[in-house]
């Protein structure tokens, strides 16, 4: 497991940005081709809020990370929790049900992975950036409209979601 907080944010930082790859034993194939995420997707497109087996124990994994950001003098509503794809997915996820609040969630090419507590025990306020390519083929942009949609059902006007036209499933800099 790769997890660790980015040394240029250790010192001074007003708020902790880290860095945490998906674990290496999460690997699978997905029409021929070696994926490798926080979440196992046994085929394409990624459909939206279905539970998955692996959820407990990714998130279980996010939430040790956050717990060693707090213990390095990091309080949670100082911490940004965000990732791309099943990162996104899991951003998501791992920071609605955390025990305390984070400030904020981003999310690119993300969607809800499985379905999420009835009562959460974040601001309804809570910043949440969902971001998708129009294009995207991994995850279609509906699963991730619609997770979005799911957010504001739950209450969390803080919720926020824009699409980028032309863009497929990929984090390409200055686009997003």
């Amino acid at each position: 497991k790769r997890c660790y907080l980015l040394p240029e944010y250790q010192r001074n930082c007003q708020v902790c940005a880290g860095c945490c790859q998906g674990p290496f034993h999460t690997r699978w194939s997905v029409q021929g081709t070696e994926v490798r995420g926080w979440l196992q997707v046994n085929e394409l497109p990624v459909a939206e809020g279905i539970d998955r087996e692996d959820l407990a124990d990714a998130t279980a994994r996010v939430h040790s990370v956050l717990r060693q950001a707090r213990a390095r003098g990091y309080p949670a509503h100082r911490i940004v929790l965000g990732g791309f794809g099943t990162g996104g997915a899991m951003a998501l996820h791992a920071g609605l049900t955390f025990e305390d609040d984070i400030a904020g969630i981003v999310s690119a090419s993300g969607w809800l992975p499985g379905r999420l507590p009835q009562e959460l025990t974040c601001r309804r306020d809570k910043l949440i950036m969902m971001m998708h390519g129009t294009e995207d083929e991994v995850v279609p942009t509906v699963a991730g409209r619609s997770s979005w949609k799911r957010l504001e059902g739950h209450g969390l006007s803080g919720a926020m979601f824009t699409s980028f036209k032309g863009l497929g499933h990929e984090f390409t800099a200055g686009l997003w």
